[in-house]
C-alpha cells in the first residue's frame, strides 16, 4: 500500500525588523527613575520601549524641509502596546497613537498616559514638557530644569523635579562669587512635584543656587 503524504502550506516567517533588545538599565541617556518600561530595543540609532499600555519609539530623520534649525528631526512615535517593538516597521507607521517630529526633542519617559520629552540644544536651557497621550496635547512645560538623572524621579504617580525660578545673586549664593569668577553663570531653582494624574503642581518649599555654563545678564552688561 502506498501512503500518499500531503505536505503543509508554508507558514509566513515573521519578517525581520530589525529590533534587538537591550538593557534597560544601559541607556545613553538614562529614563527618568521610577518610569522604567517593560524592556527596551534598538534598531541603529533608534530605540523603542515597551510599557503595559504603550510602545515607544524615537528615531530621526535628515531635516530637508523645516524651518527649525536642527540638521536632523526626532520622530517620537507612541503606539498601542499590542504592536510590539520587535514588529514595528514601515507598515506600522501609520498605526501611531500620538506622535512628536521637532528638532532638539527627545523622550525622556512614559508613566501611565503622560509622555515626558526633554528639549534643548545645549547644556543650558534646557525644557522638560508633559504630554497627555490620550489627548494628543502639551499640558505642562518647565524651562532650565535640571536635567541631571538623580534630580528627576517618579514615585507614587507624582513627578519631582528642579527648574530655574530666578537668577542667583551674591547675596542669595554662597557660591556665586566662585562660580561667576570661573565665568559661569548662577540661578537659583526650586522643586517642585507634579501629580501625574490630575496635573496639580505642588511647590516642595525646597531651594538651590546651582551653576550654569552660559553667565547672567548682569555679567555681560
Amino acid at each position: 500500500m502506498l501512503l500518499a503524504t500531503v505536505q503543509s502550506p508554508a507558514v509566513d516567517a515573521a519578517p525581520d525588523t530589525g529590533w534587538s533588545q537591550i538593557s534597560v538599565h544601559r541607556q545613553v541617556d538614562p529614563l527618568i527613575q521610577g518610569a522604567t518600561p517593560l524592556s527596551a530595543w534598538s534598531r541603529g540609532e533608534a530605540r523603542c520601549y515597551q510599557y503595559p499600555n504603550y510602545t515607544v519609539s524615537e528615531t530621526s530623520t535628515a531635516n530637508t524641509g523645516s524651518k527649525d534649525e536642527a540638521r536632523f528631526i526626532s520622530i517620537i512615535t507612541v503606539r498601542a502596546a499590542k504592536i510590539p517593538c520587535k514588529q514595528i516597521h514601515k507598515l506600522t507607521d501609520n498605526q501611531s497613537i500620538f506622535t512628536i517630529k521637532k528638532g532638539f526633542e527627545f523622550f525622556q519617559g512614559l508613566a501611565g498616559n503622560v509622555l515626558i520629552t526633554d528639549s534643548g540644544s545645549g547644556p543650558d536651557g534646557r525644557i522638560l514638557t508633559l504630554y497627555n497621550v490620550d489627548k494628543r496635547s502639551k499640558f505642562l512645560q518647565f524651562d532650565d530644569y535640571a536635567d541631571d538623572p538623580k534630580d528627576l524621579a517618579i514615585k507614587n504617580n507624582k513627578l519631582t523635579l528642579w527648574y530655574k525660578t530666578s537668577y542667583a545673586t551674591k547675596t542669595n549664593c554662597r557660591q556665586y562669587k566662585q562660580w561667576t569668577t570661573q565665568g559661569f553663570g548662577a540661578v537659583l531653582e526650586s522643586q517642585v512635584s507634579v501629580d501625574l494624574a490630575s496635573h496639580r503642581v505642588v511647590d516642595t518649599s525646597r531651594r538651590r543656587c546651582q551653576p550654569r555654563q552660559s553667565r547672567n545678564p548682569e555679567q555681560t552688561s
